[in-house]
């Protein structure tokens, strides 16, 4: 699917990056291709480089993507772009 525009729920750290609701909005200059939760990820960690220089890379390499059902294999398909969430790694104790 070709999108634009991109409204994801964003947790932890990430959170210091999105609207008071929690949502990550992307506005991309030319449409995308999205057809894996790679694919998506590849256009978050380009959109986050050129944008939030203080955000570690790495950080997003480490994130997981669900949507409303479930946390999303590397290479799953995506469905939609609507309801998806980014999770960043945690550590707890």
């Amino acid at each position: 699917m070709k999108v634009d525009r991109l409204r994801i729920r964003v947790f932890g750290v990430l959170r210091n990056f999105s609207d008071e609701d929690g949502f990550l909005n992307v506005e991309l200059k030319n449409p995308v291709e999205l057809e894996t939760s790679n694919d998506l990820k590849r256009v978050l960690i380009r959109h986050f480089e050129a944008n939030h220089s203080t955000l570690d890379p790495g950080i997003l390499q480490e994130c997981a993507i669900a949507d409303e059902d479930s946390v999303l294999a590397p290479a799953s398909p995506l469905r939609s772009v609507q309801g998806l969430a980014l999770l960043p790694p945690v550590c707890g104790g």
